[in-house]
């Protein structure tokens, strides 16, 4: 088992289109948030992926992948 996989990141080349449309199109859009060292990120939940950026200049933190369960809250599906 790849470990990077296991982590949930993936091959980011290969997640392109999912990160794309979590930025574009995402079924959530999270508040903004700030840590103790004052950094800022903002997370962006798509259908395959769910991302954390910059808000300030856009530049990608990590990269998750949406769970089956939390797509369908947010879809209104129920399950």
């Amino acid at each position: 088992r790849d470990p990077e996989m296991s982590r949930g990141l993936g091959d980011v080349y290969k997640r392109q289109k999912d990160i794309r449309d979590a930025l574009t199109s995402p079924l959530r859009i999270g508040k903004i948030k700030v840590d103790n060292k004052g950094r800022k990120s903002l997370e962006l939940t798509g259908e395959k992926a769910r991302v954390q950026i910059n808000p300030d200049d856009g530049s990608l933190i990590t990269v998750w992948k949406t769970s089956e369960k939390l797509k369908h809250r947010l879809k209104g599906e129920g399950k």
